[in-house]
C-alpha cells in the first residue's frame, strides 16, 4: 500500500536530455509537443518512462540493457536519452569516452511520484508514515529537507530548470490516488 506523499516532491518526472555533443542545440526550436514528435528517444524495454512517452506518441527505440543507450545515443540510433534531473552528469562522467552533452533548452515534465510502500495489510505503519509525514509538510519540515538534500541542491543548480522550455507529458499510469498535479507537496522550480 503506498503513501501517497510524493517523496521527491516530482523531480523524478522532470526529464533533460543527453545528447550528442554536437546536437546540444537539438532542441532550440522545439516549443511543442509536436516538435518534440520529430525526434526519437532512447529508453529502457521494460522502464515505466518508456509507457509515458508511447501513450505521448513519442518516437521511442528500446533496449533491454541500460549500458547500451549510451554508445546507442552517439551512434545516432535515437536522438536522445530523457534522464531524471538529477541522472545526467554522473552518467556522463561514467562515459566519458563518449561524446556526450545535456541539452540545455528543455525538460520534459510529467507527473512521476516515489512513493513509500508498506505491507498492504499493515495499517499501523501506514498511518505513522502518513501521519509523521503530513506533520512533516504541515511545520515545513518536508520542504526544508527537500531542498537540504544534496541531490536536489545539485539538480538545481546544474539543470537550470527555471529557464528551460517545457514540454508537459500525460502519465496514463498514475493510481486515482495520486495527489493533483496543483498541489503545494508537488515541487515547482518553473515559478
Amino acid at each position: 500500500q503506498a503513501v501517497y506523499i510524493p517523496l521527491f516532491r516530482g523531480l523524478l518526472g522532470m526529464r533533460v536530455a543527453l545528447v550528442k555533443a554536437q546536437n546540444r542545440e537539438l532542441f532550440s526550436s522545439v516549443t511543442s509537443l509536436q516538435d518534440l514528435k520529430r525526434y526519437t528517444a532512447g529508453q529502457g524495454k521494460t522502464w515505466p518512462d518508456t509507457k509515458i512517452l508511447n501513450a505521448n506518441q513519442l518516437p521511442v527505440v528500446t533496449t533491454l540493457k541500460y549500458p547500451n543507450l549510451f554508445p546507442m545515443l552517439e551512434g545516432e540510433r535515437f536522438d536522445y536519452f530523457p534522464r531524471g534531473v538529477n541522472e545526467p552528469w554522473d552518467e556522463i562522467a561514467n562515459h566519458s569516452a563518449l561524446n556526450l552533452t545535456v541539452e540545455p533548452h528543455l525538460v520534459i515534465k510529467y507527473t512521476a511520484p516515489l512513493y513509500f510502500f508498506v505491507n498492504k495489510n499493515n495499517h499501523t505503519l501506514h498511518k505513522q508514515l502518513n501521519d509523521a509525514l503530513n506533520e512533516m509538510i504541515d511545520d515545513g519540515t518536508f520542504n526544508a529537507m527537500f531542498l537540504a538534500d544534496s541531490q536536489v541542491q545539485t539538480v538545481l543548480s546544474k539543470a537550470n530548470l527555471s529557464s528551460r522550455r517545457v514540454i508537459e507529458l500525460e502519465n496514463p499510469t498514475l493510481s486515482s490516488n495520486t495527489p493533483n498535479k496543483n498541489s503545494p507537496l508537488w515541487f515547482n522550480p518553473f515559478q
